[in-house]
């Protein structure tokens, strides 16, 4: 029964890992500013001339617009950055069970280890 609990952990750990990576490498991800091709010289100048600038509204709305975007790219960074964080403690946790599966097998083992740590520091 202990190995194959220690089997199920090891599927979990392994899982949790993968995720974690998965988490990390989506952090990275950024969706790129929005950016409108300016018009031709000609058209541009000959409505400014009368007095009205025709991409003024779309400036004002890809300057929103691109604020926006860095808000999102923020937010899913820290979300992604803590989705992987979890699901490494998770593994990290999986882990410790699976070697809990087997303390009385390396009960006495895991103890003349840890308290020569303790003595070393």
């Amino acid at each position: 029964m202990e190995i194959i609990l220690s089997v199920i952990w090891l599927i979990f750990s392994v899982l949790f890992l993968v995720l974690g990576l998965y988490h990390f490498k989506l952090s990275k991800f950024n969706i790129a500013p929005f950016a409108v091709p300016e018009r031709l010289g000609v058209i541009r100048d000959s409505v400014k001339k009368i007095g009205f600038d025709p991409d003024e509204p779309i400036r004002d709305f890809i300057t929103n617009f691109n604020l926006y975007l860095n808000n999102h790219n923020r937010s899913s960074r820290r979300q992604n950055i803590a989705a992987a964080c979890g699901y490494w403690l998770a593994s990290i946790i999986a882990v410790i069970s699976m070697i809990l599966e087997w303390r009385e097998e390396i009960g006495g083992w895991f103890v003349i280890c840890v308290s020569r740590f303790i003595q070393t520091v």
